[in-house]
């Protein structure tokens, strides 16, 4: 080693090329001289690896003289490089190390030693880098020479990380050399090994601020972290792991507040870039166009801009235009010019998509209100913690400790990506009107729950703290997109429907895979288990009705201030759906009553129709429990489907005196609804073909009275069913007094239509 590393030296700054002779040979030659392998400095290193693997067996080579030999070899040209005496790659060197060291320890162990030389020698050659650049060598002349600390970095933490899977599968092939027996013993080695992957995560962290790529050593630093705690995991080292715990909180954090630090400041010179360019670019626009409004004698120049509160930018803010205004109308009709600026129209129609969940409010949100903080190392943890956890969720079936850890670490990743984000100026992008971070993170403890409910741990239907648990992490994580906010009108109905709809879904899957969780309807919190499984749900349903009226009073503000509609009907729909799921009664009636009063203002029957056919099952919930407590009787479900479809016709009655032909379809889909889930409580199916020759009737007297074909004809084909299902009856046997009402409701139809179409024939057949 001493040998070789004096004669590299001797040879000066331009060193031994044994490829040097290959020039002219073949293009293969050139690029394998050009290519710096063969030079003395790296033939010497490789050659000297592969001599002292090939020799080293049992008896031939000692541990202590192995680890001498392949350390020494290594920090000897670290030094080399740190004097600023090597010409080799030192990315390569460490790479061939690495991978021979990684051979050894697989068979011979003592990972420790191996992992203590590469963190010195790593350590030297950011030395030598740091003191390179300093001397005003360029990123681009250490890439040349294979320097970059970013790529050296990522090579000795994914070089730790191997040594950490290499203890935790636990070779069967692992043999002693001579003099092992002295030396660390696994639980030692794991021990020592712990504290080198600390320094070397130390020595990362001290630069990640400064490092040209972000991710490859982020990657490499999470992959340490992991793999620690895989390894404490197998030697049952409890010690190991809450090093390897606490060691992830603190890097993540600290990389979620300074590794975005280029991220930001990359983000901060696009924007100012963008402004700077399109500020010209108007300003060429303006000079071209006074100088042809001279040139053809017109003045009329005309910019429209328009900055109003949460209103999109339209195509008219991005077009510049010179008017033609002649004076005497027998003078030539001139055309006018227009430019039109096809970046500002791309960026208007963002613009118009963001209007939606957050304010374009600001002064250039038109010209950089696209330009995001990407906190994508914040994410890399932050999805990590939701992988872990739900690993462990579903492997211990322990989930109302594994949600509560995961809720911590969720809050504290996300809170430290908008600290960054606020720092810089700028905003996180959105996923569904909610910011990326907490959207992944409530998206995580979601699947945490569900890995807990379905793990072959035994779960119980009468303790559901951990559903409490989930709502309130969804709340506090949804609650942190909104504090500090200035447009809540748009930003707190995406936070309620985030909770709202998860929690929902989660409930949802957790029935279907078999995770004991309350059913929804059938639920009596006031039972045995009150504070078991009544007291949590007490408290979703509490938070349930504040997010219901919460959602209600922003609905009546943006009504206020001339705002457009939020989700529209079919999200009207979803929201008093998902509440419903969710609650045991109260929430459910409420946010039914709401949707059906917002639905009549911005005219949607969709929204009031879902709301009216659902009542009866949230009510079938309330009989679940309010007749005990309150002593009274049961009220079946098909007699309030019966009244409440009697009511229906009323409506629809009302809708076709007044001519509100908007709301007679939702009437009449209503009535039909309601009557099919009416008849399932009846005793016979002669109630069945009552209600469905009602159903005929009232479709078909509509359809006549408002001249709507499409209506006579479900009139009709309701009066063939009926008739099919009276059949049945008949067949089956049915009392005197069941089929003489069946003739009679037949009866009364046909007259009342035969009269009715007789004196509307003239209408129908204008129609």
């Amino acid at each position: 080693i001493v040998q070789q590393i004096s004669v590299n030296v001797h040879h000066g700054e331009t060193g031994l090329n044994l490829a040097a002779r290959l020039a002219g040979a073949s293009e293969v030659g050139a690029r394998f001289r050009d290519s710096g392998f063969a030079k003395l400095w790296n033939l010497s290193f490789i050659f000297s690896v592969v001599v002292i693997w090939g020799i080293t067996r049992p008896g031939a080579l000692p541990m202590p003289g192995l680890l001498a030999a392949m350390g020494l070899l290594l920090i000897g040209h670290a030094l080399m490089v740190w004097r600023g005496k090597h010409l080799g790659k030192p990315r390569s060197l460490m790479t061939v190390w690495g991978v021979f060291a990684l051979i050894l320890v697989w068979r011979y162990g003592q990972s420790a030693f191996w992992a203590m030389i590469m963190v010195a020698a790593c350590g030297l050659m950011l030395l030598a880098t740091d003191r390179r650049r300093k001397d005003g060598t360029s990123l681009a002349e250490l890439e040349l020479t294979e320097a970059l600390p970013g790529r050296l970095l990522t090579l000795m933490l994914g070089f730790i990380a191997a040594f950490y899977i290499v203890i935790s599968l636990d070779p069967i092939t692992n043999v002693e050399l001579t003099g092992a027996k002295n030396m660390l013993s696994p639980e030692m080695n794991l021990l020592v090994l712990t504290g080198v992957g600390l320094v070397a995560l130390v020595l990362y962290l001290q630069r990640a601020v400064t490092l040209e790529k972000l991710l490859p050593p982020a990657f490499a630093a999470l992959g340490l972290i992991v793999t620690m705690a895989l390894a404490g995991l197998t030697l049952n080292m409890t010690f190991v792991v809450l090093t390897a715990l606490i060691a992830f909180v603190a890097s993540g954090s600290y990389l979620a507040i300074q590794g975005e630090f280029r991220a930001g400041m990359r983000a901060l010179a696009r924007r100012d870039d963008r402004l700077v360019r399109i500020k010209e670019k108007q300003e060429r626009m303006q000079e071209f166009l006074a100088a042809s409004t001279t040139a053809s004698e017109y003045s009329a120049m005309d910019m429209v801009e328009k900055t109003d509160v949460g209103v999109a930018t339209g195509p008219s803010e991005v077009i510049l235009q010179s008017q033609a205004s002649p004076t005497d109308d027998s003078g030539p009709v001139q055309g006018s010019l227009r430019l039109i600026d096809t970046e500002l129209l791309a960026l208007a129609e963002k613009q118009r998509k963001r209007s939606k969940n957050w304010s374009t409010a600001g002064e250039y949100d038109l010209e950089v209100g696209d330009i995001h903080h990407q906190p994508i190392i914040t994410m890399m943890f932050l999805v990590t913690t939701i992988l872990v956890t739900t690993v462990i969720s579903f492997l211990s079936g322990n989930t109302l400790m594994t949600l509560l850890f995961g809720v911590l670490l969720s809050m504290l990743f996300v809170g430290a990506a908008r600290l960054r984000a606020n720092e810089i100026g700028l905003r996180l992008p959105d996923i569904m009107g909610i910011e990326s971070p907490i959207a992944v993170g409530m998206a995580g403890l979601v699947l945490i729950h569900v890995a807990g409910r379905a793990s072959n741990s035994v779960v119980v239907l009468e303790d559901t703290w951990h559903l409490l648990v989930l709502f309130g992490g969804l709340v506090m994580m949804a609650g942190m997109g909104i504090i500090g906010r200035s447009d809540l009108g748009l930003r707190l109905p995406n936070a309620l429907e985030g909770v709202v709809f998860l929690a929902m879904l989660d409930r949802v899957i957790c029935l279907l895979i078999g995770g004991e969780v309350p059913l929804p309807f059938n639920f009596d919190p006031f039972d045995a288990f009150l504070f078991e499984s009544g007291v949590p749900m007490m408290g979703i349903e509490v938070a349930l009705v504040g997010a219901v009226l919460g959602f209600d009073w922003v609905e009546g503000k943006r009504i206020q201030r001339d705002m457009g509609d939020h989700r529209g009907a079919a999200g009207r729909s979803a929201w008093a759906l998902a509440v419903c799921v969710l609650s045991f009664g109260v929430a459910g009636v409420l946010v039914l009553a709401f949707t059906a009063r917002r639905s009549v203002w911005w005219q949607q029957p969709a929204p009031a129709l879902m709301a009216w056919i659902t009542l009866p099952v949230v009510v079938q919930g309330i009989m679940a429990w309010a007749p005990e407590l309150l002593s009274f009787t049961v009220v079946p479900f098909y007699l309030v489907a019966s009244t409440m479809s009697m009511i229906t016709v009323g409506f629809v009655a009302w809708t076709v005196i007044n001519r509100m032909g908007l709301w007679l379809p939702a009437g009449l889909w209503a009535l039909h609804i309601l009557l099919f889930l009416a008849c399932f409580g009846f005793p016979n199916l002669v109630y069945a073909v009552v209600f469905i020759l009602i159903a005929s009737t009232v479709s078909w007297v509509s359809g006549i009275l408002t001249l709507r074909k499409g209506w006579r004809i479900v009139g009709a084909l309701d009066l063939v069913l009926g008739w099919i299902v009276a059949g049945v009856v008949l067949i089956g046997g049915s009392s005197v007094t069941g089929l003489f009402a069946i003739l009679l409701a037949s009866a009364a139809l046909l007259g009342i239509v035969t009269w009715l179409t007789q004196t509307f024939e003239g209408e129908m057949a204008n129609e």
